[in-house]
């Protein structure tokens, strides 16, 4: 009899997280699909922005997508709105913090700018995490413009030898003073642009982020 109880305890807990996770799952709302490129929002408790998922198959692999990460001074290649990023500290081999000023997407509006830890973690062999946490006191205030908060990760999921699922999910707090209608419409554009520049970088191509990660802490 205790048998049969604790596995129909274990049949109403399992049951409850996989319609816990289809919840969590139902809430994104896919708003763009083009290019090979889905960009999902959805609404953020006690908050008036949308959070973001972008996700793209890239033909590359799991090392490029962390050195690529790791070139900080050319993150303004493909992290859209990004200019001027530069390595505030390194609390560990795995971890920095960043600092990066952000062309506004609107003239009316001020630049804006971050300060974020980027760290590193393998979750499994086919599963390399990168956190953005959001660092903003670690940095003085920038004369001209506003700091914003951010915070997410991106996820590269290795689907085969040659492709990589990229995941970039966050949420932005611009600060300031800007309509949520205006920054939602900046949460679609600036994944985006961000996972093309990315595949352009990368798609089937060989580079020089091809190569072993030099992060021995993954």
């Amino acid at each position: 009899m205790y048998k049969v109880m604790k596995f129909c305890t274990g049949m109403v807990v399992a049951m409850t997280m996989i319609t816990s996770t289809l919840a969590s799952e139902s809430e994104w709302e896919l708003k763009k699909d083009r290019k090979d490129i889905k960009v999902y929002v959805k609404k953020t408790e006690n908050s008036s922005f949308y959070s973001f998922k972008a996700t793209s198959i890239v033909k590359t692999n799991t090392n490029s997508l962390v050195n690529l990460m790791r070139d900080i001074p050319a993150m303004d290649q493909w992290l859209e709105t990004c200019r001027e990023p530069a390595v505030v500290s390194e609390p560990d081999g795995a971890s920095r913090v960043i600092h990066m000023k952000n062309d506004a997407p609107f003239f009316i509006i001020s630049d804006r700018d971050l300060v974020l830890l980027q760290r590193f973690h393998r979750v499994s062999d086919d599963i390399v995490m990168v956190d953005l946490v959001d660092r903003g006191s670690d940095v003085e205030q920038v004369d001209g413009h506003i700091r914003a908060q951010f915070n997410g990760h991106w996820t590269f999921t290795k689907v085969s030898d040659t492709e990589v699922e990229v995941e970039y999910q966050g949420l932005t707090d611009p600060k300031g003073v800007i309509p949520a209608s205006m920054a939602n419409i900046a949460v679609l554009d600036v994944p985006y642009n961000t996972l093309r520049k990315i595949r352009k970088l990368l798609h089937n191509k060989k580079t020089k982020y091809n190569s072993p990660i030099e992060i021995s802490l993954l």
